[in-house]
């Protein structure tokens, strides 16, 4: 996962949101970070729930970083993303209970 650590992420942020296409190439790349996030959390739950519905509300998750991030507030990208997949991983189980 070495292409989504370092402080360059913020440079698609600096004149404003990321195109479309910067949009797409920033949650491509961070896909592994999706799928850990919702590794660490599945490892915790009973066997009924499904690993894809974790990713896929992860995914929701990153997507809304991606929209939401402004560097300018401080903190890097990737804790503010972890912080989002989580968080929208936790919303799509309380919806699923």
């Amino acid at each position: 996962m070495a292409e989504v650590r370092g402080d360059g992420w913020e440079r698609y942020w600096s004149d404003g949101p990321p195109t479309i296409a910067e949009r797409q190439q920033i949650i491509t790349q961070c896909v592994p970070l999706v799928q850990r996030v919702a590794h660490q959390t599945y490892a915790r739950l009973p066997s009924v729930v499904d690993f894809d519905d974790l990713v896929g509300y992860g995914t929701l998750g990153l997507i809304h970083a991606v929209d939401r991030f402004r560097p300018m507030e401080g903190g890097g990208f990737l804790r503010y993303a972890t912080v989002c997949i989580r968080g929208s991983i936790l919303e799509g189980l309380r919806t699923m209970d």
